[in-house]
């Protein structure tokens, strides 16, 4: 089984199964998520606002495991 400290790029690396044993969707409509996060993050955060530390992709990744 694979390590709880998995992150969103190792995570790439995985067969599609595994993939979706991990995190819980495919790796299709994971990248669909990220892209519906991508356009609100730059709508919500358009003229100020703290910018995040983290990928959208790692958060979205770390949301989704746990």
């Amino acid at each position: 089984m694979l390590s709880s400290l998995v992150r969103y790029e190792k995570a790439l690396e995985l067969s599609d199964k595994e993939f979706k044993q991990v995190i819980g969707v495919k790796k299709e409509t994971f990248e669909a998520m990220v892209e519906i996060l991508k356009l609100a993050y730059q709508a919500k955060h358009r003229q100020r606002g703290r910018h995040v530390k983290l990928s959208i992709q790692n958060i979205l990744f770390m949301t989704l495991k746990y």
